[in-house]
């Protein structure tokens, strides 16, 4: 692992939706497209529901200087990658390992998850979206597309593989 994480995870990869300090939370409408049912015959709008209060949950730790709040939506088996990682990180250990050094040294005003869909199927649901943090003002100080692989465990969904990346600027012709 290289130090790349102050140029991305420590501005806050992994996103969400925060208010600190009493600013205003922005957060996207329902997803604009989710198909499938779960094993248990709950459909994908039911499920992205439980998925997006999770992770706004997570996500106001995060946000507020406690990354353990984001790792508590991982499975033990969890791999991820993310523009600080050189390989996959495997096993929530790692990830904890990961997330140490950025306990408190961060705090990111508000965020706004858009674009969100899922695809379930069965007990496996592929979420997407794009995470915009503001740090102070607009535009915003830091742009995520993120995919989590997310697994039924017993009554919970957990997220078994997560994947944080910066947008491609745009190349000249």
């Amino acid at each position: 692992m290289n130090g790349g994480w102050r140029n991305g995870l420590l501005v806050g990869a992994i996103g969400g939706a925060v208010v600190v300090a009493g600013a205003m939370r922005l957060l996207s409408g329902p997803a604009e497209e989710s198909a499938g049912e779960s094993a248990r015959g709950v459909g994908a709008a039911e499920v992205l529901a439980v998925l997006q209060a999770d992770l706004n949950r997570g996500l106001d730790r995060w946000y507020s200087g406690d990354p353990f709040g984001y790792s508590d939506l991982y499975a033990d088996e969890l791999s991820y990658f993310d523009p600080g990682t050189d390989v996959s990180l495997d096993g929530i250990a790692a990830l904890r390992a990961y997330y140490e050094p950025l306990v408190d040294r961060f705090h990111i005003e508000r965020y706004e998850t858009e674009n969100m869909r899922l695809q379930l199927h069965g007990d496996i649901g592929i979420l997407t979206f794009n995470l915009n943090e503001h740090a102070a003002g607009d535009p915003p100080s830091a742009e995520w597309k993120v995919t989590q692989v997310y697994r039924n465990i017993g009554d919970e969904w957990r997220i078994i593989h997560g994947h944080f990346s910066s947008p491609v600027e745009e190349f000249d012709e």
